[in-house]
């Protein structure tokens, strides 16, 4: 019985190993294409062709038409359309914005992005007239891919310099 036993305590931690790689196999938790680096790629385009490049035409090819931004404090941005809204808010209001990805971890269907973004707040944002201050974001943003484009994604962010941040 107690050779049955630790067969067993051996056999079941090695067996849930594969469930994983089979699930991936199958495709059920692979990336569009299979490749994690694509997923990276993708979710990397709106630091570097929509912040940095500020090309706002880029939007529609990263999100899909029923795309969900759940933002701090239960913020919520749908849709393309609302992303290029944002996105030109942002880049009205600090005209030399620059992002820079700092790591990216991606499993399954999710990618995992840590970045800054720094500018000097130099236009309108939401209201808060411009102060001239240096501005600078950090955050990390969960996005979930499907078909090649971004469905849905979760971020934390923290500003300072920003007079909204109280700092």
């Amino acid at each position: 019985m107690t050779k049955i036993l630790i067969l067993a305590c051996c056999l079941v931690p090695l067996a849930s190993c594969g469930i994983p790689a089979r699930a991936a196999a199958e495709g059920s938790m692979q990336l569009e294409g299979g490749s994690m680096e694509a997923g990276k790629a993708l979710a990397r385009r709106w630091f570097d062709d929509v912040i940095n490049q500020r090309n706002l035409d880029a939007i529609s090819e990263i999100y899909s038409a029923d795309y969900v931004h759940h933002g701090p404090a239960g913020a919520e941005i749908r849709g393309p359309e609302n992303v290029r809204a944002f996105a030109a808010a942002i880049l009205a209001a600090s005209d030399d914005r620059r992002a820079t990805v700092e790591q990216q971890v991606a499993e399954g269907d999710l990618v995992v992005t840590r970045f800054v973004s720094r500018g000097h707040h130099t236009g309108v944002f939401f209201g808060v007239e411009p102060t001239g201050n240096a501005w600078t974001t950090e955050g990390i943003v969960i996005s979930r891919i499907e078909n090649g484009r971004i469905v849905e994604d979760w971020e934390i962010v923290h500003h300072s310099g920003f007079p909204a941040s109280g700092e």
